[in-house]
């Protein structure tokens, strides 16, 4: 009951037209068919059902008569499906407990045949699923020793037929311990093992090893059933590091669009400090003009201060056009110098005592402190002095009260002639340093700050070096703490032993 219809599957001894009056209806309560109410009541039947549909074929059928006894004998199988033995006797006979007995056990040969059938049709399908499969499959015992290995297990292990039998799972597998100790443990394993090929090389399988039982439920063999995945492991590490090479892609992507912000940020930041330059000493040249084309000036004096006004205003103005001007030649790698072995020390000290009275007036002192031999470097001169004068000038411009200092001297070990430019003023924060030598970058990025300047002064300023083939490095520890500035220059060290005995003639 419960588990679908019964189909006439077998007669023997009937004629042809039986088959058609045998089929039974749905197994139910309701049903009239001998066979299906035996089925659905899991009870030995005797007799036609009243109601049921007459047969006409057991007239046809010698010695059986047109009212035979009919015996519905139900059996299951083994997977739990229903079906029934269904016996003719001749018209008036009497079915007797021989009779009964000999039925059951008729129904339980068929029961058993059915069984064995099945079977049979099971053990046809896994046997063609272990030769056709392409997983490993091998039979262990107790002791983890193959006692049977598919031919797939062979290929993958790259053994011959029948090479597999005999060897231990130690042998072709690393370090299996666990996993058979698990299986053990908990009725199963299910997870990662290395395989050894015959040539010594290893692979990666997922396997699935069981244990087996008999039919008294002791554990005789263990049964193990195994995936070769290294081209998926291939193929997950592939898009992994596809992955992670998109991932570094975009990374570099939003760095470069950071980048590019920040220099468009940085750009008009400098096209606002620019203007502001070029407005101001415009408007006082313009303004002194205006008055003396006026006449308006009180004497001679004041004409005088004037004029002084619009020189200023004109030299501030050259300067930034100037630095316009090396900024467009350094971008352009147009930079031209002229670079000759000379002693560095008076051009420190000609930039020193050119910015002097600047720091005079800001109440500073700037102390030279240089090597007392010569510091020989294949330098342009003039552009070295303007260097100096852009780092000095900074020095005073953003120092308040302390001192400048500019050191210089020989470093004989790494062969380089070292210039350092050092104040006791606002410092540099540390999330600016780094920006500093960029063009435009400036430590106070807004054109209302204090301090007057297009920020181009550290970029020239490393172009020329870099140019002399030289390095500039900025050092801070922070806001308020001063500023250090290191110029690195190669010496000349093939100059310096002339220049040391021209030094002594001189003062001898």
């Amino acid at each position: 009951g419960g588990r679908g219809d019964l189909a006439l599957a077998a007669t023997r001894g009937l004629n042809p037209g039986a088959d058609a009056e045998l089929a039974p209806d749905p197994p139910g309560p309701e049903a009239l068919s001998p066979a299906s109410r035996a089925a659905w009541l899991g009870e030995i039947q005797v007799g036609h059902p009243a109601g049921a549909p007459s047969w006409r074929f057991p007239a046809s059928i010698p010695g059986l008569g047109s009212d035979p006894v009919v015996v519905s004998v139900p059996f299951a199988e083994h997977e739990g499906l229903p079906a029934v033995l269904q016996c003719f006797l001749p018209a008036g006979s009497e079915l007797t407990n021989e009779q009964r007995a000999l039925l059951r056990w008729m129904a339980a040969q068929l029961a058993t045949g059915l069984r064995r059938l099945r079977m049979e049709r099971r053990d046809q399908l896994l046997a063609s699923y272990l030769m056709g499969t392409s997983e490993i499959l091998l039979e262990l015992d107790l002791d983890g020793v193959v006692a049977h290995a598919n031919r797939a297990a062979e290929r993958a292990l790259d053994a011959p037929p029948g090479a597999l039998l005999g060897s231990r799972l130690n042998d072709v597998a690393c370090d299996p311990a666990a996993a058979l100790e698990a299986a053990r443990a908990t009725g199963e394993f299910s997870g990662e093992l290395r395989f050894r090929r015959g040539d010594g090389s290893t692979f990666p399988a997922e396997v699935r090893l069981s244990p087996a039982y008999d039919r008294a439920g002791a554990l005789t063999a263990m049964m193990l059933v195994g995936r070769d995945i290294e081209e998926r492991r291939d193929r997950e590490e592939e898009i992994s590091a596809r992955g992670a090479e998109l991932a570094l892609m975009n990374e570099r992507l939003l760095d470069a669009n950071h980048a590019l912000e920040q220099a468009r940020r940085l750009q008009n930041d400098f096209l606002a400090n620019t203007s502001h330059e070029l407005r101001t000493p415009l408007n006082a040249v313009i303004g002194f003009a205006t008055l003396l084309e006026q006449q308006v000036d009180a004497s001679e004096d004041e004409r005088i201060d004037f004029a002084r006004s619009i020189r200023e205003a004109a030299e501030h103005l050259l300067h930034v056009i100037n630095d316009l001007l090396d900024l467009a030649k350094a971008e352009a790698g147009r930079f031209q110098l002229q670079l000759d072995v000379a002693d560095v020390r008076p051009a420190i000290r000609a930039a020193a005592e050119a910015i002097g009275p600047i720091a005079a007036a800001k109440g500073l002192t700037v102390e030279v402190d240089v090597a007392s031999g010569p510091l020989p470097a294949a330098v342009d001169l003039g552009r070295f002095r303007q260097v100096l004068l852009n780092l000095l000038g900074n020095a005073v411009k953003f120092t308040d009260r302390g001192e400048v200092r500019v050191r210089a001297w020989l470093d004989g070990r790494a062969g380089t002639i070292v210039v350092s430019v050092e104040d006791t003023g606002v410092g540099i924060a540390p999330d600016r340093r780094a920006a500093l030598f960029g063009k435009f970058a400036q430590a106070d990025p807004s054109y209302t700050r204090r301090q007057r300047g297009t920020g181009l002064g550290l970029a020239i300023s490393r172009a020329l070096v870099e140019c002399m083939g030289g390095s500039i490095r900025l050092e801070s520890e922070g806001s308020n703490r001063g500023t250090q500035v290191r110029i690195t220059l190669p010496a000349a060290l093939e100059a310096l032993a002339p220049m040391a005995e021209e030094a002594e003639s001189c003062e001898s």
